[in-house]
């Protein structure tokens, strides 16, 4: 079907309004976009296998949980900072209000335990402790997840291969790289 003469004018200036909206979406999305303060040296990233991490250490009853239940298993320091960063990512650094009324630190939802009422019923843990040996007795363990990996793509990619999450992988992995270096990376 074409458009009659005096029609045509009208359908372009509607084409062309269509495109300076989505530009200046567009614009707005990237000028409200956050950005990381942290300066770091030209080539420097830290997530990318066989460069090594800050020597910054999370203190917080939750990293500390996790990593004292994690190293005791004998799960490699660089990958229990990766167990860390999934924690803060799952639970909003732990201030969610999912994490704060069942002390889940990974958002676990165990078949037949006590969970919550509301969220995806995440199972509710009497203490972080708890919660941080959750993560060994009903994911590393079961699901044979292995005690050393390169990166935290690779360690998100076996999360998802084992149905730890079922949203978009990439989102997923750039999540947790963004609290890992939150967590423990300072300007150098």
């Amino acid at each position: 079907m074409s458009l009659k003469q005096s029609q045509k004018p009208l359908a372009l200036f509607g084409i062309i309004g269509l495109v300076g909206l989505t530009l200046v979406a567009v614009w707005y999305w990237i000028k409200n976009q956050t950005v990381t303060q942290q300066v770091l040296p030209l080539g420097y990233n830290p997530l990318q296998p066989g460069q090594a991490a800050s020597t910054t250490v999370v203190s917080s009853p939750e990293a500390n949980a996790i990593r004292d239940t994690l190293a005791a298993a004998g799960v490699v320091e660089q990958t229990v900072k990766y167990w860390i960063a999934v924690s803060g990512f799952e639970t909003d650094k732990w201030r969610s209000q999912v994490f704060q009324d069942s002390n889940n630190l990974f958002c676990l939802i165990v078949p037949g335990s006590n969970r919550l009422a509301y969220g995806e019923g995440q199972t509710i843990y009497p203490n972080i402790t708890a919660a941080a040996q959750a993560l060994l007795s009903k994911v590393i363990y079961p699901f044979a997840y292995p005690k050393n990996y390169a990166s935290i793509d690779s360690l998100v990619s076996t999360m998802k291969a084992k149905g730890f999450f079922t949203g978009n992988e990439s989102v997923y992995a750039a999540g947790v790289k963004q609290i890992y270096l939150d967590l423990f990376l300072t300007n150098p």
